[in-house]
């Protein structure tokens, strides 16, 4: 079982803080703003926010991907791996279009 907070996450000017946040309970996750000095982009620390922001989410798919991919090998070998594929490609869309700032 993982220890870290509770997802969803999201970004909230590069700060990362939880979906839903305890009222009166502030919880930072990470601080991913851009400083003034900095040399990168504000659209790499935006990128960084959402990468950041999108990882309980990225967890799920890929646990659910898991899944997924043990049920249709080991416990149901005569299953439609069509369709199973179909449903795994799903699976790995979500958390990637978050990342990508599609959703």
């Amino acid at each position: 079982m993982s220890a870290h907070t509770k997802g969803p996450w999201r970004d909230s000017n590069g700060s990362i803080i939880p979906e839903l946040s305890t009222p009166g309970v502030f919880t930072l996750i990470a601080d991913v703003k851009m400083r003034p000095h900095a040399k990168a982009p504000s659209s790499e620390g935006d990128a960084n926010a959402r990468l950041i922001a999108a990882a309980p989410e990225m967890l799920k798919a890929l646990e659910d991907v898991c899944l997924s991919v043990s049920y249709a090998l080991e416990e149901n070998p005569d299953a439609n791996r069509e369709e199973i594929l179909k449903i795994i490609f799903k699976q790995a869309l979500a958390p990637i279009a978050k990342v990508e700032g599609r959703s």
